[in-house]
């Protein structure tokens, strides 16, 4: 992740140490990412110090009114599936050690494997922590009545949290699998921002012909969450239309669903490259490229010039 959102994680459990524990605290931070054996010994003096259940809760309303853009898109996600897509495509994009592999996901059902990139399991006051950050991920999309258990333990029947709290004592043995289930889901915050006005404007138009141009009511409907994995079938779908309708009407109009998808991507990008603050790598993952590198080739055979050299100008 980005070294702002890692900043966000990492200071938790200092944060913990600083109010219960300020004894177990070293020197303050120089960099804003805590190299990763300060962010495990800090994890490790708040499980001595609190024991396991507040490893689990340090997450507790972290993400609630966080401002950083990357949090936002992240937590910007209709359903479970795409909060996972986003936070897998994510730890991808800025080489996080640790990844999340998806054994299971289903209408109230997500069991995910904490693992390491070398395919080992990060070590268990680790795989705690990062599990409370999902709890509170699912918490912060909708999710209701959320539940737990450690399928890897010594009791994978036991519910280490329910109604929003630990239910201790933790199973002893592997904590690294996870399985989360939930009673409702209903959205939390408002998915694509603005949604309604560009459906509003749809619905005015017998026929995309007859109404608002095609490409308007696409462009403003991705761009309102370009993370999200947009296909032509959703995006028809969300318009009111069919498929093949709404691509009849984009070729009518001289594009494609595709390429107003770039455009809208680029248009972006070039928003946040006037903000030297925003690293180019942060910029491809928020205006939904699948890397770095597709992200300047696409933007060099569009702008004539790589992102570095129009930020550079």
């Amino acid at each position: 992740m980005s070294a702002k959102l890692h900043g966000l994680l990492g200071e938790l459990p200092r944060a913990w140490l600083a109010r219960h524990a300020p004894h177990r605290l070293g020197a303050p931070p120089d960099a804003p990412t805590l190299p990763r054996a300060v962010q495990r010994r800090h994890l490790d003096a708040v499980a001595e110090e609190g024991g396991e259940p507040a490893v689990l809760l340090l997450a507790r309303g972290a993400f609630a009114h966080a401002s950083e853009p990357l949090v936002y898109a992240l937590l910007n996600a209709a359903s479970v599936g795409a909060l996972i897509d986003k936070e897998q495509r994510l730890n991808r994009y800025f080489h996080s050690h640790h990844r999340v592999r998806v054994e299971e996901l289903g209408p109230e059902v997500l069991e995910l494997d904490h693992v390491t990139l070398d395919g080992a399991h990060p070590a268990r006051v680790e795989s705690l922590f990062v599990l409370g950050l999902h709890l509170e991920l699912l918490a912060e999309i909708g999710c209701a009545g959320v539940r737990a258990t450690l399928p890897a333990s010594s009791d994978p029947a036991a519910v280490v949290f329910r109604d929003g709290a630990v239910r201790p004592p933790i199973p002893a043995g592997a904590a690294h699998r996870w399985r989360m289930t939930w009673t409702g889901f209903r959205p939390r915050r408002a998915w694509t921002p603005g949604l309604d006005a560009v459906l509003a404007k749809a619905s005015v138009a017998v026929d995309l012909e007859g109404g608002p141009r095609a490409v308007d009511l696409v462009r403003a409907l991705v761009g309102v969450d370009l993370t999200h994995r947009w296909s032509l079938p959703e995006v028809a779908r969300r318009l009111g239309r069919s498929t093949r309708s709404l691509q009849r009407a984009l070729g009518t109009e001289g594009t494609s669903f595709l390429r107003v998808l770039e455009d809208a991507r680029l248009a972006q990008a070039d928003t946040l490259l006037a903000d030297p603050a925003v690293p180019i790598t942060e910029i491809a993952w928020r205006c939904g490229f699948s890397d770095t590198s597709h992200f300047s080739r696409r933007f060099k055979v569009r702008r004539g010039a790589p992102p570095s050299a129009v930020r550079g100008g």
